[in-house]
């Protein structure tokens, strides 16, 4: 089953859906993308029945846009409170607590940030939305003095921020603040079976311009790249997909390494099959 969202559906993603011939969801992306194709779309009431009548099958989307309906249409199943557990990074670092039993996290509301004592956070940290989207509302601090310097930005930020996404893909009351992972960045596609089996699409490292820089601009890929850390991230997903209870579920995860074994976790976003759509 496909929900299609703003801001992009690929002609491989249609051509896809073409010759698949599964259902999607009636709205004015998927109207605008297949008016001119005999490709069946459902009626929202049509989809949610189909959803209800096996309520295990894969629902994949191109876009973290569809969720706030998701979580409205398809309660009657487990699909919301499994997106939610990844889309707040406080419920995820809550269920892997005891595989970094020495990782500090502390979640905080938007008014109550002015009263954190810098002094007692492990400088540098990051303090990003508990519910985020892209680098939306990121920033790291390097100094006790920037902390003040970031609750001022994110405070100018937020207003303009909300605006931008729906409610449930980008939350703004509740934030977390986070110790630094050190080491290499990659970010690795996936989706767990039908079996809960973690199925990896790509590795790709991601380069960044200097230490305090979030954005989503730069990735790379290799032979070298996959073959050197598929089978770690393997394992690495392997452990949280049974924790969470995950079949057929796609995910997009950011995880760093320290070139010695250790993998830290930055976070998991679901839903979205993001390789080759």
């Amino acid at each position: 089953m496909f929900i299609l969202e703003k801001p992009y559906v690929s002609e491989l993603l249609k051509d896809t859906l073409n010759k698949m011939g599964k259902p999607i969801l009636d709205n004015a992306v998927a109207r605008g993308a297949f008016k001119a194709s005999p490709t069946p779309i459902y009626t929202e009431s049509d989809f949610v029945e189909a959803y209800n009548k096996d309520r295990t099958q894969p629902v994949y989307s191109n876009s973290e846009n569809t969720i706030d309906w998701i979580d409205n249409n398809l309660d009657s199943g487990d699909l919301p409170r499994k997106i939610r557990l990844f889309k707040d990074k406080g419920a995820f670092r809550d269920l892997v607590r005891d595989m970094y039993p020495d990782f500090f996290y502390r979640t905080v509301k938007l008014e109550k940030l002015d009263s954190i004592n810098a002094g007692e956070l492990p400088i540098p940290c990051v303090i990003k939305p508990c519910v985020g989207f892209f680098s939306l509302g990121v920033h790291m601090v390097e100094s006790i003095a920037g902390w003040q310097e970031a609750i001022n930005a994110i405070k100018n930020e937020v207003e303009q921020i909300k605006t931008m996404y729906p409610a449930k893909v980008l939350e703004l009351d509740n934030f977390i603040i986070e110790e630094c992972i050190e080491g290499e960045e990659f970010a690795v596609d996936a989706y767990f079976d039908a079996e809960g089996n973690p199925v990896i699409l790509n590795i790709l490292g991601h380069l960044f311009a200097s230490s305090d820089d979030v954005s989503d601009r730069c990735y790379i890929t290799s032979t070298e790249i996959i073959n050197k850390h598929h089978d770690d991230f393997q394992s690495l997903l392997q452990e949280i997909g049974k924790r969470a209870e995950l079949k057929n579920f796609p995910i997009h995860i950011e995880v760093r390494t320290d070139g010695r074994g250790n993998l830290g976790v930055i976070e998991i976003n679901p839903c979205v099959l993001r390789a080759g759509v």
